[in-house]
């Protein structure tokens, strides 16, 4: 759809993911494991 244009973005987007992985990773699990707490203190109460 985008053409040459998309695909030089696309391939922009992939080299930055690969050269930051480990901290997109980090922040993925933190948030999540954030809302896993937050959901599961109410019930402890």
């Amino acid at each position: 759809i985008g053409g040459e244009q998309a695909k030089t973005k696309l391939d922009e987007l992939k080299d930055w993911l690969r050269a930051h992985n480990a901290a997109v990773m980090v922040v993925l699990f933190v948030v999540f494991g954030v809302y896993l707490i937050a959901n599961g203190l109410p019930s402890l109460t």
